[in-house]
């Protein structure tokens, strides 16, 4: 890190991937422009139960129920790309054991030192713990969704 003594001003690769590993309760996905993983925080493994070799190489599609996966995922994606940012929105989420879970996500474009999009960000927070949010955490684990759920998720 940067000291006022000269010292170096940048931190290293394993000092980023601590920094990111530290956020255990927030999972923090970086994703290709074709929306496939390509890094998986301890955050995401602890929230979403698959580990990075699990996740890495797929589309984060697989976060969202199956029945707005693919469009939610394009729509987020989109987003980003136009406005810098896309989702935002709480919603279901699928976890590893194909629990749903009521969760809060982002999406934000990043970019390369010309510009250029490269890739995103998706962070995401498990909403269903939250207090104030037990009755929804109880459904999200034990009810199917409603068509109104779905068309509040996206």
């Amino acid at each position: 890190m940067a000291s006022s003594s000269g010292g170096r001003n940048q931190i290293t690769a394993d000092e980023w991937r601590q920094i990111v590993d530290s956020a255990i309760e927030t999972a923090i996905v970086t994703l290709d422009l074709d929306g496939r993983v390509t890094s998986w925080s301890e955050g995401a493994h602890r929230i979403f139960g698959w580990s990075q070799q699990e996740m890495l190489g797929h589309t984060a599609e697989r976060l969202f129920p199956a029945e707005v996966g693919g469009r939610a995922l394009a729509s987020e994606m989109h987003d980003a790309r136009l406005h810098g940012r896309g989702g935002g929105e709480e919603g279901w989420r699928i976890r590893k054991d194909g629990s749903r879970m009521w969760a809060a996500g982002e999406m934000t474009a990043l970019r390369d030192l010309d510009g250029e999009l490269v890739g995103f960000t998706k962070i995401v927070r498990d909403r269903s713990l939250r207090p104030g949010s037990t009755r929804r955490g109880a459904w999200s684990r034990s009810s199917p969704m409603t068509s109104r759920s779905l068309a509040s998720d996206h």
